[in-house]
């Protein structure tokens, strides 16, 4: 089986620790992601990113399991 050479992607790592929390149980958070990030403020940038999915996917979730959001989608649509 042969396998198709893919393009290199470029991967940033941003690690962000938690300041106000607990000392013994502050959370230490890892990324990676594709979008650039070169200073502080592309990294503070990329935080604010992540806490609004994580808004998103709770939103979804709500939709999801509270709204029954899913059984109200057409199945089959007449053309």
């Amino acid at each position: 089986m042969q396998y198709k050479k893919l393009e290199n992607i470029d991967m940033y790592a941003l690690t962000a620790t938690e300041v106000d929390g607990p000392k013994e149980e502050s959370i230490n958070w890892k990324f990676l992601t594709t979008i650039p990030i070169h200073n502080s403020d592309d990294a503070k940038r990329m935080i604010a990113y992540y806490k609004s999915r994580w808004g998103i996917e709770v939103f979804f979730k709500v939709l999801k399991s509270g709204c029954n959001i899913e059984s109200t989608q057409f199945k089959f649509g007449d053309r």
